[in-house]
């Protein structure tokens, strides 16, 4: 079985390597954004199976 690509998007890098660390244990493929911006551009290139999406962004604009 191919492993199920998921997007993290966390403003906070040490969350977003404990997550991704944790999914790659579990067999998934990680891939990271720490804003919209690089979310956006990670999602056009290949679809995600799934988003796991920090809803507390902080108040940085972007």
């Amino acid at each position: 079985m191919s492993q199920l690509d998921v997007l993290i998007v966390d403003d906070e890098e040490s969350i977003r390597n404990l997550i991704a660390a944790n999914l790659k244990d579990e067999g998934f493929n990680p891939k990271v954004a720490a804003n919209s911006t690089q979310a956006l551009k990670i999602l056009s290139e290949k679809p995600v199976s799934a988003v796991i999406l920090d809803i507390w962004p902080s108040r940085k604009r972007n």
